[in-house]
């Protein structure tokens, strides 16, 4: 899941540190989905999608 949020994230051109900047999702919130210690609570989602211009669905599929 965090791979489809680093393509898109990649696409924009931004980093976790930005992306935390400008949707209010703390870095350690970032940090903790990509080594698989918590999973972003749906409003995140929504945040981080909405920023990146893509879906949740586009966030959460199944990578492969």
């Amino acid at each position: 899941m965090y791979s489809n949020y680093q393509k898109y994230r990649d696409m924009k051109r931004v980093s976790n540190y930005q992306v935390s900047k400008d949707t209010g999702v703390s870095q350690s919130a970032l940090s903790n989905w990509k080594h698989q210690k918590s999973i972003p609570s749906v409003g995140n989602l929504l945040k981080i999608a909405n920023y990146l211009g893509c879906t949740v669905d586009d966030l959460v599929r199944k990578e492969g």
